[in-house]
């Protein structure tokens, strides 16, 4: 949910608290024990209410850090390959990014990318990493 969801979420959930908190006072009567109850009420109504603001602030806070890093990764990933994104697991030092650095802004002078050396290394660090390599004849 949206940050402005949780926000009316947490408005709703105060003010029917409030309702019944003066509904407890009205039904306490007015006397002293009553004037203590309704006390009471609000006491704790108003201890709620700050707990509960203070945790939809951190809550509103995360999801804006959490908005703010997509929006930087999609940023970069206008930019550079995902396989060259740390933060996407990628390795700006690997293979796989050259590759795709390769492939995105060609290699030639045809702008066709000159990928074989580049895909027999791939394949050769697969099958090292590879349990299933098939035996060399």
């Amino acid at each position: 949910m949206d940050p402005v969801t949780w926000l009316v979420v947490g408005l709703i959930a105060a003010g029917v608290l409030a309702g019944g908190g003066f509904a407890g006072g009205y039904a306490a009567g007015a006397g002293a024990g009553g004037a203590r109850t309704a006390e009471a009420l609000a006491e704790s109504q108003q201890a709620f209410a700050q707990e509960h603001t203070a945790q939809m602030t951190e809550a509103l806070a995360s999801m804006q850090r959490l908005t703010e890093a997509r929006a930087h990764v999609s940023e970069q990933l206008a930019v550079v390959p995902p396989q060259c994104l740390p933060e996407l697991g990628g390795d700006p030092l690997s293979v796989e990014c050259q590759w795709a650095w390769c492939v995105r802004t060609g290699g030639s002078e045809g702008q066709r990318c000159e990928q074989s050396a580049l895909v027999k290394l791939m394949v050769s660090r697969i099958e090292e990493r590879s349990a299933c390599a098939e035996p060399a004849p």
